[in-house]
């Protein structure tokens, strides 16, 4: 497994944005899914660990990708990831 960890800073009063892991090699979408953000802590953060499974993944660069937000509040934020055999 790929332990991954990010922090999402809302506006001010909202709840948790909806939130997109995608998986890429090559330019291609190989997987999307949702991602529930629990809410905003105290501070008005939102801390988030997941975890991709590698077992099914050939060796390779993939491009992990983190999609927070909708139309012009959009981030996306991603980091490549090689997988030996």
């Amino acid at each position: 497994e790929l332990a991954f960890f990010f922090t999402v800073y809302p506006p001010k009063g909202t709840g948790a944005p909806p939130a997109v892991l995608e998986l890429m090699k090559d330019g291609r979408l190989l997987a999307r899914s949702p991602l529930e953000l629990p809410a905003p802590d105290a501070h008005g953060r939102i801390q988030h660990v997941s975890r991709l499974p590698l077992d099914p993944l050939e060796p390779g660069t993939y491009d992990l990708r983190v999609i927070v937000g909708e139309g012009q509040s959009r981030q996306l934020r991603s980091v490549l990831v090689r997988i030996s055999g």
